[in-house]
């Protein structure tokens, strides 16, 4: 009974963590940072390719690590890294410095993401709880939120009083909270071999074969990964076409707060809508409300339209990945499991490395208009070649 205590206990435990970690207060406000530094939109979009690159680099040989090692000791690795990051970040006044900052956050985001997923598969499956893995993943994903919410809407009243950089301040305080949280995670059992050379190339081999062989699984990666990272792109202009649109700063905070508290709502909800809808018929709805959002986004100013686009958009991508989490999982085994999930975000980061400097580039010389289109007609060849069907997620 403790045991089974111990490991309900890590859920419990991530939970919080996700929440100080996600009170990403700076969030609302980064482009106005970048800007108010004397950033262009290609020094922006070329500091977030180095980060994707950079995690493109690190994604597999992280999650290889969290399988061969202690997925914990690797968790409370990636939250160091990001502490180090916010603090270079909040000291720094050019690119040069910020490229360190992004630095540390990509060695920290490479180092949580599969394993972090992999850390809560596996404290549910020693439960024999793995079935609620897809309510569980969508809690994640509504704390995070949630968290995300509540740091807009105090990030960007600080930011307007004290102005940009105290949001950075107040984000670091929220790190330390998670930093301490992760000391008192409990290591689950999962499948682990001793690691060597061999063994590290030969897990790297097989997940990479796991991928590439299934046909279904590869489907379901490859959507997953291409498409978030286009929505990844479309994300970084949500703040300046709402100041284009005459949304005045302050109301940033608020109009993130109502997205991640709705997406919260919702992402609640994925199990008993698909239930209900049936996984093909849900994933086609998620994908016609983000296409039709970020045509609309392209060309049109007006406050009210660039809010109801940013609002659908983010709901919607919520949603998405809350769904993709649990079909993935599907399909690997727990010692491989780290590993396989790194690779999903190793495509995801691919994708923005490869856009995100053509991004930067039409925006400067010409306008960020053209850039949406543009983003918006990849997302919809990208959904219409990489169709996920019933038999794949059944």
């Amino acid at each position: 009974m403790k045991e089974r205590l111990i490991r309900f206990n890590n859920i419990h435990k991530a939970y919080l963590v996700t929440f100080f970690a996600t009170l990403y207060f700076v969030g609302p406000i980064l482009v106005l940072f970048y800007q108010e530094n004397s950033l262009s939109y290609t020094q922006i979009f070329l500091l977030q390719s180095w980060y994707s690159f950079l995690i493109f680099t690190l994604e597999i040989p992280s999650g290889v690590i969290g399988d061969l090692f202690s997925r914990k000791a690797t968790i409370f690795f990636s939250i160091t890294c990001y502490l180090l990051g916010i603090f270079v970040y909040s000291l720094s006044f050019s690119f040069w410095g910020f490229l360190i900052g992004e630095t540390f956050w990509a060695i920290s985001s490479s180092f949580r993401s599969g394993t972090g997923e992999a850390f809560i598969y596996d404290s549910l499956k020693e439960l024999e709880k793995e079935n609620e893995a897809k309510q569980v993943y969508a809690n994640m994903e509504s704390i995070s939120l949630t968290g995300f919410a509540i740091s807009s809407l105090i990030g960007s009243a600080a930011a307007t009083v004290f102005g940009l950089r105290s949001a950075l301040y107040l984000t670091l305080a929220a790190a330390c909270g998670a930093w301490i949280l992760i000391l008192t995670y409990k290591e689950p059992v999962h499948e682990k071999m001793e690691f060597s050379p061999s063994n590290f190339v030969n897990q790297m081999k097989e997940s990479v074969k796991i991928s590439f062989v299934d046909k279904s699984f590869s489907v379901l990666m490859f959507n997953s990964a291409i498409i978030a990272g286009i929505i990844l792109a479309v994300a970084w202009y949500f703040q300046p076409h709402m100041k284009t649109s005459g949304i005045p700063v302050p109301l940033f905070g608020v109009v993130y707060a109502c997205i991640c508290v709705c997406s919260a709502l919702l992402v609640r909800n994925v199990p008993r809508l698909e239930s209900r809808l049936g996984p093909s018929k849900t994933l086609l709805l998620v994908d016609i409300g983000i296409i039709s959002a970020i045509f609309s986004f392209s060309f049109l100013f007006n406050p009210l339209i660039s809010v109801f686009c940013v609002f659908i958009i983010g709901t919607v991508r919520s949603t998405r990945n809350a769904l993709f989490n649990d079909y993935l999982n599907r399909f690997i085994t727990s010692d491989k499991r780290a590993t396989v999930l790194s690779l999903n975000h190793f495509f995801i980061s691919l994708t923005f490395t490869i856009l995100g400097p053509v991004s930067g580039y039409i925006s400067d010389h010409f306008t960020f208009s053209y850039t949406l289109f543009g983003l918006g007609l990849l997302l919809l060849i990208s959904v219409l070649g990489l169709k996920v069907g019933e038999e794949v997620i059944k």
